[in-house]
């Protein structure tokens, strides 16, 4: 089943799963399908993080991020959007995970923009 599946098929799943606030339902299928070698974007890895934060998962969104940083699973960067999504999710519960978080994206090919900056700065 998994062989005739790509990326469009599991991005469209797992936006369906975050707009019906099914965080856990997201990160199954994105954990499932990267084990099964598909090759996921930055985009579906990016809605993951975006539905944990939505869901105020920060603490799932963190571990996330921790496994794509140590290539736990063949996920890309999160890209910029990703690593907002975290910082605002982090913002409202941990203002020293934000700085850690914006220290990481500065190390990581995703990098910072000004929505990560004045995030952490509003979070101390």
């Amino acid at each position: 089943l998994f062989r005739s599946v790509d990326a469009l098929a599991v991005g469209t799943s797992l936006a369906s799963a975050q707009e019906a606030a099914c965080w856990a339902a997201a990160v199954a299928l994105l954990e499932d399908v990267s084990q099964r070698g598909l090759q996921l974007n930055s985009i579906s890895c990016g809605t993951v993080l975006g539905g944990c934060a939505r869901q105020r998962r920060w603490l799932e969104g963190l571990a996330l991020m921790e496994a794509m940083r140590h290539g736990a699973f063949s996920w890309p960067s999160p890209g910029t959007e990703g690593f907002n999504a975290v910082l605002s999710a982090c913002q409202r519960h941990d203002w020293t995970a934000s700085l850690a978080m914006l220290c990481v994206a500065q190390e990581w090919s995703a990098g910072a923009d000004t929505v990560s900056f004045n995030t952490v700065i509003s979070a101390c």
